[in-house]
């Protein structure tokens, strides 16, 4: 927890990281129970959309991004092997170069 809180002071300050952390977790919360884009709207989207998934996320499953790509009617969707959910983690090499296959294409 140490190192989380000291990566939240450094990349947030000059906002304390205890208040980036509760507005978080009101925002997660919020969110869950009342997302503003609902699962009925997605057929409204028209715009190309790239889904990628870390296969090491623990915030998204597999079966959710699924379902999102079938709802969507322009999507292209990948796994991103060894790849966790917090973008700080991410190889960004690997996911530079997918997303430039996804806009080029």
């Amino acid at each position: 927890m140490p190192a989380f809180a000291a990566t939240l002071s450094e990349r947030h300050k000059p906002i304390d990281w205890k208040d980036v952390l509760m507005r978080t977790a009101e925002m997660m919360h919020s969110l869950a129970g009342n997302s503003a884009l609902k699962t009925d709207d997605y057929h409204l989207i028209h715009t190309p959309c790239l889904l990628l998934l870390g296969d090491h996320d623990k915030m998204v499953t597999l079966e959710e991004i699924t379902a999102v790509y079938k709802s969507l009617s322009h999507t292209a969707m990948g796994m991103l092997p060894g790849m966790p959910h917090p973008i700080e983690q991410v190889d960004m090499s690997m996911l530079g170069y997918t997303i430039k296959r996804f806009l080029t294409s």
